[in-house]
């Protein structure tokens, strides 16, 4: 079963509360107070191109990725209605161990706990190392994640959630179960579509992510050579706190400690 295959039909609805542009003016704001000099970001886990797009409208140029071949086919689907040409983002399909477009960039992003789903060290160090080979001298990475302590105090709960469209109505069904062997959360998602003769359909996906702990982070970070500059949690600019479900890491490589890849 696929991540973010039927799902991605319907992510925008889900999410469309979700404030892109505010998370982003606080991204862009770690951004220029560690290299204000930058125009050109790789989104990682770029998803359907909503932070992309929100980027785009603060000067930089974008490039996102995604794993999700239908995520990507809709963010590509936005580019016809951006009121930019030349300077639209652009879209791809890669995983993020994987990838390596041959272009560094002045900052790499991956928001919205895309990193979670790389559930096992060796995928999450890979990726890592994947991101730095991107990184412009002076260049910054950013990423956000789901906070081991914030999660096991708060743990998930069951949710039912309901949507509507012109032509469907929709309720999500959200079943997490913790797996505490594995540091993961495993989420049954089963959505339910009813349409206007009162037809119902439903669909499942199942996604596992990982949940970490900063410590796990910086280790790896300072043994790909970079210099953690930042963890705070997720929009508040204050030092994580135990309770809190999302941080976020700024760091940048430190070239002196490792050779540049060419």
């Amino acid at each position: 079963m696929n991540v973010f295959g039927e799902f991605a039909k319907y992510y925008d609805l889900i999410h469309e509360k979700k404030n892109y542009q505010k998370e982003s003016a606080y991204i862009n704001g770690l951004i220029q107070n560690y290299n204000s000099g930058a125009k050109t970001i790789l989104d990682i886990g770029c998803g359907t191109g909503n932070y992309a797009f929100a980027m785009q409208e603060l000067g930089y140029q974008v490039n996102g990725v995604d794993s999700s071949s239908d995520m990507i086919q809709i963010a590509n689907g936005k580019l016809s209605k951006s009121k930019y040409t030349s300077s639209s983002p652009s879209f791809s399909c890669g995983r993020m161990e994987d990838y390596d477009c041959q272009k560094k960039f002045d900052a790499v992003i991956c928001l919205f706990f895309s990193l979670c789903y790389q559930t096992t060290d060796d995928l999450i160090f890979k990726s890592l190392s994947r991101f730095k080979d991107q990184i412009k001298d002076n260049g910054i990475l950013i990423f956000d994640f789901w906070h081991k302590d914030g999660v096991l105090s708060q743990k998930p709960e069951l949710k039912i959630q309901n949507y509507s469209t012109e032509d469907l109505e929709i309720t999500k069904l959200v079943q997490p179960k913790l797996d505490v062997s594995f540091d993961c959360v495993g989420i049954d998602y089963t959505f339910y579509l009813e349409n206007k003769k009162n037809e119902i359909s439903k669909f499942k996906e199942f996604h596992n992510l990982r949940y970490l702990k900063p410590k796990l982070l910086v280790k790896f970070l300072k043994e790909l050579s970079f210099k953690v500059l930042k963890i705070e949690g997720w929009m508040t600019e204050q030092k994580l706190q135990e309770n809190e479900w999302s941080g976020i890491i700024v760091a940048m490589p430190d070239w002196s400690q490792s050779p540049k890849k060419t």
